[in-house]
């Protein structure tokens, strides 16, 4: 996976429409994102409460920000001579003719897409490379460790996310295995997001972001997201043991790519 991300607003993104990685390890479909901006890390007690600490930034942080189809621009004006000067003295700008355009009265969704290589790391997470999969980070230590992915939203909206992340025991719910993260968007709070509750097929796979906690259930976790910087973060839940080789992470919760879209349709 390349370390530049595009960064596409996309119009209508068909529900089931692959990006990046398949469910099933398909690795075919558009790799959509952005560069990082500034994030901020955070970790919690064990009781899921959000305290801020450092974060530590790991890859080289210069992401490549790429507009595509149905991207946003800027608010636009009528042509010059249309456009009158503050003859009320109140300090607006009057319009004789020229029509003001608002990019975000009806803007396309926003889905981007990251790997480990925009994300801000605490000291906690350690990393490994998966010969397919590429990048990803872990913790061993319990309550430990934040994955920090940064982003910029074009206009106000509701977001959700999905995360490529490895389960040691992917057929089933098992308590001894660590299968679970924390997450949350900015300074919120943190939310339980038990993934070992959608099983996975391969030990890897794209799974949606969900407020299911320890029983299983719960639906889809949403932020309401105003123009500008944000930052998406994954706390560790569980401790564990690392694998032998970067083809095995071990018995931890491993995450290596993040999607976040405003797309209410979208599926990796």
């Amino acid at each position: 996976m390349g370390r530049a991300a595009r960064r596409w607003a996309l119009v209508g993104l068909a529900a089931g429409a692959s990006c990046g990685f398949g469910s099933d390890g398909d690795t075919t479909g558009a790799m959509l994102g952005s560069g990082p901006s500034s994030p901020d890390g955070g970790t919690t007690a064990a009781d899921g409460s959000g305290a801020s600490d450092d974060a530590t930034v790991t890859g080289d942080g210069t992401g490549g920000m790429m507009t595509g189809v149905g991207s946003i621009t800027s608010p636009t004006s009528g042509p010059a001579e249309d456009s009158g000067a503050d003859s009320s003295g109140d300090g607006s700008m009057e319009t004789t003719g020229g029509t003001t355009v608002d990019p975000c009265a009806n803007p396309p969704a926003e889905t981007y897409q990251f790997d480990l290589s925009f994300a801000t790391l605490s000291p906690d997470i350690q990393t490994g490379t998966h010969g397919t999969w590429g990048q990803y980070g872990y913790s061993v230590t319990p309550n430990a460790g934040v994955i920090s992915f940064p982003f910029t939203v074009a206009c106000p909206a509701v977001f959700r996310a999905f995360a490529f992340v490895y389960d040691d025991e992917p057929l089933g719910v098992d308590i001894s295995q660590a299968d679970s993260l924390r997450a949350k968007v900015d300074n919120g709070n943190y939310k339980l997001w038990a993934y070992g509750c959608q099983p996975l097929v391969g030990g890897w796979g794209w799974r949606e972001v969900r407020d299911n906690g320890a029983l299983c259930q719960g639906g889809a976790m949403s932020w309401t997201l105003s123009a500008g910087s944000h930052a998406i973060h994954f706390q560790n839940v569980e401790g564990g043991s690392a694998g032998n080789n970067g083809d095995d992470p071990g018995n931890v919760a491993a995450l290596a790519h993040v999607i976040v879209t405003s797309d209410p349709a979208f599926t990796p």
